[in-house]
Parts: structure tokens; C-alpha cells; sequence
């Protein structure tokens, strides 16, 4: 289970589909090798938790705990991405709540409301310094005017990276929910055998 989880709240697919439209699209505004240590740094999370929670189920663990590292790993980097971009300028910041959301649907309300609180104490210590100037605003941009983001290109390229954060999430959950009806529907004819016999 903690693997659907990881993919879809993992930076992974969203900093690929930014990694693959940005160049293209915005080479003189947005300065995609910021990216890099992020992207090599989500992959490598992603991997760590996966392990850890493949180890978890093949020693019969109770491996719930292992949505508590995945958030605590995947938290900083995305106050990592937001920081990049610019915190309270990016529409990628509403890639968190629909985290959170889907850790609610796909794990427990605990989960959820634990990264809620994660994600608010690690974007206030990020915030005041960023607003206070000791840290730069938005690193990624090159081209710092708001015009450069007036730009077919630049709400392509958000709008979708965007979308795939939400379209991941949106997909697991689907699936989820069509397999708990297919569940339901076989236990129910189950039940259904025993009582005639």
C-alpha cells in the first residue's frame, strides 16, 4: 500500500514533468539545474522509503510507521520546490494540500493532520527568512520580472506540472476505491454462498 502512497505524493513525476517542459518552453526564465539536486534527492527518498517499507512487510511488520518517514522525508523537499519558485507566488504550493488530502484518504486522518503540521512548521521556518530577505526569493527564476511569466509558456508549463500533481493522487484513489467495491462485492457473494449451503 505504502508504495502507490509514494508514488503518488512523490516529486517525483511533478519534477519530471518540469524538468521535461522547462527547457523547452523556458530556457531564459526558469533555470532548470536548481532542479537537480532536488529531483536526484526525491528519487532517493522515494527509493529509501520504499526499501524500508518493502523490508517492513517482508519481516511481517506492522508497516503504518512508514507513512510517518515517508512524510517526514518528502516535506522538506517540497518546501524545497515551493522555496524555489517562490513561496507565496507559485500555484505549485497547492501541491501539498492535495497531498494531505490524499494521505487522508489513502492512510488515516492522523497522517494527514501529522503532515499538515510538518508542512506548517517547516514553510514558517522558510518563510520569515525568506521574507526577511536572509534567504533569496524564488532562485529558480532567471528573468525576475513578472512579465516573463505572462507567457504561454510559463502557465503551460506550471498548469501542467500542476495537473500531474493532481492527476496522480486523483488516479490512486480512484483505483482504491474501485478495488474496495470489488472487494466488497466478493466477500458479499462469499457470504452469500455460505448462507444457501
Amino acid at each position: 500500500a505504502l508504495l502507490a502512497g509514494l508514488v503518488a505524493v512523490s516529486l517525483v513525476p511533478i519534477l519530471g514533468a518540469t524538468a521535461l517542459l522547462t527547457p523547452r518552453l523556458l530556457p531564459h526564465v526558469v533555470d532548470v539545474s536548481q532542479l537537480r539536486p532536488l529531483a536526484a534527492t526525491a528519487a532517493g527518498v522515494d527509493l529509501g522509503v520504499c526499501a524500508l517499507s518493502l523490508v517492513a512487510a517482508a519481516k511481517g511488520y506492522e508497516g503504518r510507521w512508514t507513512a510517518y518517514v515517508l512524510v517526514l522525508a518528502l516535506t522538506p523537499l517540497y518546501q524545497w520546490l515551493f522555496y524555489l519558485y517562490g513561496s507565496m507566488s507559485t500555484p505549485l504550493l497547492a501541491l501539498y494540500p492535495v497531498a494531505i488530502v490524499f494521505l487522508m484518504l489513502y492512510f488515516d486522518p492522523r497522517v494527514a493532520w501529522f503532515t499538515l503540521f510538518a508542512g506548517m512548521g517547516l514553510e514558517l521556518a522558510r518563510w520569515v527568512p525568506e521574507l526577511r530577505g536572509v534567504i533569496p526569493f524564488a532562485p529558480i527564476l532567471i528573468d525576475r520580472s513578472i512579465d516573463a511569466q505572462n507567457t504561454l509558456a510559463w502557465d503551460l508549463n506550471i498548469y501542467l506540472v500542476v495537473q500531474v500533481g493532481l492527476l496522480v493522487p486523483l488516479f490512486l484513489v480512484h483505483f482504491t476505491l474501485a478495488a474496495n467495491r470489488l472487494l466488497r462485492r466478493q466477500v458479499a457473494e462469499q457470504h452469500a454462498q455460505v448462507v444457501e449451503a
